[in-house]
């Protein structure tokens, strides 16, 4: 695990401290743990962390359903790819 994966982590856990874990695949969204508040606030964290600015024209709502596809999509490459 990386440090901004660890701040993903801990600002989920945060948000919804009554879960033990943020297991990869939860539904971040259907399971309460984000909401429209929160997804601003998630970009703003990963813009601070990964120094890079997220065009949302680019990424999509799905990119931020799960744990896993966070990494995926905006942990893990420079830069989000166009779809």
């Amino acid at each position: 695990m990386t440090d901004a994966d660890d701040l993903v982590v801990q600002f989920l856990m945060a948000r919804r401290p009554e879960l033990a874990s943020v297991p990869p695949e939860l539904d971040l969204v259907d399971s309460g743990v984000l909401d429209s508040l929160g997804f601003m606030a998630l970009l703003a964290l990963l813009e601070a962390t990964t120094g890079r600015e997220f065009d949302l024209d680019v990424i999509a709502r799905e990119d931020f359903r799960t744990l896993a596809r966070i990494r995926e999509r905006l942990l893990g490459a420079p830069a989000a790819e166009p779809r």
